[in-house]
């Protein structure tokens, strides 16, 4: 052992007389160039596709490619086998330009660095959120315009920020004959061709208010139902913004920032009954410490409506229906854990065809994250659909007249990286499991809305090679 130390200290020794000279210190010019560095070597790989999207309802399917000196949108028409650019490049710079008071080229357009924000609703839209901001661009005469963004923002979704009013655009009912709002903390009422205004709500009030984005009307115009909310604590966190980019001056600003423990927004369902003028009370017992409600959703019926229950601390998640007549809830499936439900990452109910008879549930009650058919009138489990050492990642789509589920998952596949993603189609049962993608990588696919071609990208082992294949 000491003659071990002593070679380890010669050798300490030499390498300190051989090192160089401390570096000099970074120049103004270094630092130019190393941020540059990205925009000077932008477009030296060529042709290197990237994820991209499908056009809902159609097969025309929109991606970005490297070219020389930026990147290129293409649109490959899936039946046609035929691709060409998904728009005029420098006129939508063109137009961004206009719009935003910047400066965009065809090759580097304002939502190059960050492609996912960009979307095609149509073959005539482009749709991009930048900054916190979304721009809609029609390509029939390439002009954009700033979209006002009415829903009310939150603090990491559990605080609602009040300095900004909630959208109360009246609700229309889906028979046409009323439209829904909040009046004075409360839920008013008026026909839809004009009139008396009722007010069907008298417990609202500035600290116990109805959120007017959360009014949902039944299938039959019957009923409608909305969260009546108990404000959390606002806390504001203050930051200094050192070089804002449109002055020389630091800026302060002021974020909505609620911390651990603080008290947060409790939500409250609430239904009414539109033909007696009848608020209807819900006990809230099964619902007592929420973190986050999720939306409330009506059955196709209208004899229940349903929402997604998070308890704070992550440890209790439920599905809960309500009876329409009678106001009582009811659990429908649910989740509980001495640690924690990973219930941001994903949806864990899904409502098969809106009948409230079955749901697909999502969880991880046997050490594995895997899907269980539910029946959603006794609240019991019918069937567990997937099964075995292997992770569900995510559900992309149930057909309920085929009664299969597409769905992606990780470490099915023996003998292979784990984490390599592939997807896979199971009928409700359990049975028929079929692969869809097998080649060794992971893969990230996305399909057509009809299901009819996939585009995946796959990513190979060490991720030392990248392909791309349609």
């Amino acid at each position: 052992m000491k003659k071990y130390l002593s070679a380890v200290a010669v050798a300490a020794l030499s390498l300190a007389s051989t090192a160089p000279a401390m570096a000099a210190a970074p120049t103004v010019s270094d630092y130019e160039r190393s941020i540059g560095l990205r925009e000077a070597w932008v477009g030296f790989a060529q042709n290197i596709a990237e994820p991209g999207h499908w056009i809902d309802g159609t097969h025309k399917y929109v991606y970005r490619r490297t070219v020389p000196g930026g990147f290129e949108f293409v649109m490959l028409d899936a039946d046609t086998q035929t691709k060409a650019p998904a728009f005029d490049h420098d006129r939508l710079a063109a137009a961004y330009s206009k719009a935003m008071g910047k400066t965009y080229s065809g090759l580097k357009l304002p939502f190059t660095e960050n492609f996912t924000s960009m979307q095609m609703t149509d073959a005539q839209t482009v749709s991009a959120r930048l900054n916190e901001v979304t721009w809609i661009c029609t390509l029939t005469d390439y002009v954009c315009a700033r979209q006002v963004d009415k829903r009310q923002p939150r603090g990491f979704g559990v605080v609602r920020d009040l300095k900004v009013p909630a959208d109360n655009t009246p609700k229309p009912s889906p028979d046409g004959k009323w439209v829904a709002f909040v009046q004075g903390y409360n839920i008013a009422l008026r026909p839809a061709a004009g009139g008396a205004v009722t007010v069907l709500s008298t417990d609202g009030s500035e600290g116990n208010f109805y959120d007017p984005e959360s009014i949902v009307w039944a299938p039959d115009s019957g009923k409608l139902a909305a969260y009546r909310v108990t404000p959390g604590y606002r806390r504001e966190v203050t930051r200094v913004i050192s070089s804002p980019p449109d002055q020389v001056q630091p800026k302060v600003d002021v974020q909505l920032y609620p911390k651990p423990g603080d008290a947060i927004d409790i939500d409250r369902p609430v239904l009414f009954d539109v033909a007696d003028k009848r608020q209807i009370n819900v006990p809230s017992e099964l619902f007592a410490n929420p973190i986050q409600m999720g939306d409330l959703k009506w059955r196709k019926d209208s004899s229940g409506v349903r929402f997604e229950f998070d308890q704070r601390g992550h440890q209790l998640y439920r599905l809960i229906e309500i009876d329409a007549a009678s106001g009582m809830p009811r659990v429908v499936a649910e989740d509980t854990s001495k640690t924690f439900i990973n219930s941001y990452s994903r949806s864990l109910a899904l409502d098969v065809g809106g009948e409230g008879k079955e749901v697909i549930w999502m969880s991880e009650r046997d050490g594995w994250n895997h899907l269980y058919l539910y029946d959603a009138k006794t609240g019991k489990v019918k069937n567990q659909i997937t099964k075995g050492d292997f992770v569900v990642r995510q559900v992309i789509k149930v057909d309920e007249k085929t009664r299969q589920i597409w769905f992606a998952a990780n470490g099915m596949r023996q003998g292979e990286d784990p984490y390599f993603q592939h997807y896979y189609r199971i009928d409700f049962d359990g049975r028929n499991l079929t692969p869809i993608t097998k080649t060794d990588a992971f893969h990230d696919v996305a399909f057509s809305s009809d299901m009819q071609f996939l585009c995946r990208y796959l990513f190979a082992r060490r991720f030392a090679e990248y392909r791309q294949a349609a």
